[in-house]
């Protein structure tokens, strides 16, 4: 995966959302948070399936909750071999990708 070739490799990283109890369009509407649970080896996704609701109840229903699964953790189907700032790129994308859904 390379962020000046961006028809090269790719790496399919595992998201979940737990969207905001606003309207995406609402003037109330926040934005993402997007939560990782350190490591090594922690699954964001396992985090916000079982706390999502939990973390919205705390900062409030005007955001959406993130998660993600980081490099050699669960559900993510490539290794990721790259620097942080990469990493940053393709979840990015990734949040762009699903936010169109």
């Amino acid at each position: 995966m390379n962020y000046f070739d961006p028809e090269g490799p790719i790496a399919t990283i595992a998201m979940t959302r737990i969207p905001a109890l606003v309207a995406s369009d609402s003037a109330e509407y926040r934005g993402p948070i997007l939560f990782n649970p350190g490591g090594p080896g922690g699954s964001g996704v396992d985090m916000i399936a079982t706390a999502g609701r939990h973390f919205q109840s705390v900062v409030g229903p005007h955001f959406d909750i993130l998660g993600f699964d980081p490099r050699g953790v669960c559900l993510l189907e490539l290794r990721f071999e790259g620097d942080y700032l990469s990493l940053v790129y393709c979840v990015i994308r990734c949040w762009a990708f699903y936010a169109r859904i």
